[in-house]
């Protein structure tokens, strides 16, 4: 006779493929490796992945299985998608409103949902998180250590990145954001796997480093403060020395002399991103107080999805993206849309703080506690960068949503497996 947390599983346990379909696909759209390395160039790993997980995702019962879970996130992400589709109507550059809203926020919401019925299993709820993070590195491995697949190199600033979709802006803000749930990863971990999630973990931090972003380095900074002293009380003595020493060796390495000189551009009002619009300034201050003129004429249609580049260059003549995520999607969907984007942040920092508070009520949920400590440590870090970024429609939103959805899930018991 079956429980009834038994009954309530819409996704059980046979169900394989379709988790691993899930796993696949959200590795290949953070990673990319057909991006990243020319001999998988031409396979279609994404399309594949992506077609497959559709595929299982009807044939498990997921559409079914969304509507009877009452998921909150599905509700404020159909909304976004709708607001990007109708100011698509008010757009003076339809045609890009509707390629930007069907290239991005359309298969942002389409994975979202395929990705959604597996979060109710903390097990499951785990390799999401190991998937995600495994990806993240091999970002950073080809990065740091496959000098033939480095598309975007910078000598003077000594800024790499990989592949045709991330350049180093977005690079710093995805392994940034990584970096909290690679961390659960390494404290769940058994000592060989510590010193695999270990490793990991070093040169993620270099590969922020390597990208020379500021923005990713600031977020760094911040969610390296907020781990310690919210995961500090999880670490052993031999750990913390790891933690410490860590941070020795980045103070006394070269890559401390470029962050710092980076920085100091900026201090100095030397930097491009300081320069006074009056002095013909193309850098994020000029950018900034120039959206914000144009969200001052455009409050509630928007310009569409994508096209805050296209009407800064026909306004002002800086054909250049927003780098403030707060501005883009004020500026390309209206106030609406930037209420909801908010919104999505929220829930998402409600639906950790939720979960958090029941585990440690239950006390039994240790992992499912840290993993929600973690994902909001995640959630603070994409903010952080999303201030100096145009990353409004990451993915690194849903995926962070989808594991807040699971720890929500899991902790109200409706989900777990007796």
């Amino acid at each position: 006779m079956q429980t009834h947390a038994e009954q309530t599983v819409l996704v059980p346990r046979a169900n394989f493929f379709y988790f691993w379909c899930v796993c696949l696909s959200l590795f290949v759209v953070v990673a990319r490796p057909a991006e990243v390395f020319p001999v998988l160039a031409g396979t279609r790993l994404g399309l594949i992945s992506v077609a497959l997980t559709g595929v299982s995702f009807f044939a498990v019962g997921g559409p079914q299985t969304i509507r009877e879970g009452k998921f909150a996130g599905g509700k404020l992400m159909l909304l976004f998608l709708f607001l990007g589709f109708a100011v698509i109507l008010f757009s003076d550059w339809p045609r890009m409103a509707f390629k930007g809203w069907r290239t991005i926020l359309l298969i942002n919401a389409v994975l979202f949902f395929f990705w959604l019925p597996v979060v109710q299993r903390s097990d499951q709820l785990k390799k999401i998180v190991v998937v995600v993070s495994l990806a993240a590195g091999s970002l950073v491995t080809a990065m740091l250590f496959v000098d033939s697949v480095v598309r975007y190199r910078s000598i003077d600033l000594q800024r790499l990145s990989v592949g045709a979709t991330y350049d180093p802006n977005d690079i710093a803000m995805i392994i940034a954001v990584i970096i909290p749930l690679t961390l659960f990863c390494f404290l769940q971990a058994r000592l060989k796997g510590k010193m695999f999630w270990g490793g990991m973990l070093v040169c993620q931090v270099l590969g922020v480093v390597s990208t020379g972003s500021r923005g990713g380095l600031l977020a760094l900074g911040v969610a390296s403060a907020l781990l310690f002293f919210s995961t500090g009380k999880n670490l052993k003595p031999w750990q913390r020395f790891f933690v410490v020493a860590l941070l020795v060796f980045f103070v006394m390495s070269p890559a401390a002399e470029t962050v710092k000189g980076r920085w100091q551009e900026v201090l100095s009002g030397e930097d491009y991103n300081v320069v006074n619009v009056e002095e013909g300034g193309v850098g994020r201050l000029s950018l900034w107080l120039s959206s914000i003129q144009l969200v001052v004429a455009n409050p509630i249609t928007g310009v569409g999805v994508t096209n805050s580049i296209t009407a800064m260059g026909e306004e002002y003549g800086r054909w250049r993206a927003l780098h403030n995520s707060y501005l883009q999607v004020a500026l390309e969907l209206g106030l609406g849309g930037l209420i909801l984007y908010l919104l999505l942040l929220r829930l998402i920092w409600r639906n950790c703080s939720l979960a958090l508070a029941q585990f440690q009520v239950s006390g039994d949920q240790k992992a499912m506690e840290l993993l929600a400590v973690c994902t909001r440590v995640a959630l603070i870090t994409y903010m952080v960068a999303a201030f100096f970024l145009s990353q409004a429609y990451s993915l690194m939103v849903p995926i962070l949503l989808l594991l807040s959805e699971g720890l929500v899930k899991i902790s109200s018991e409706k989900g777990e497996v007796i």
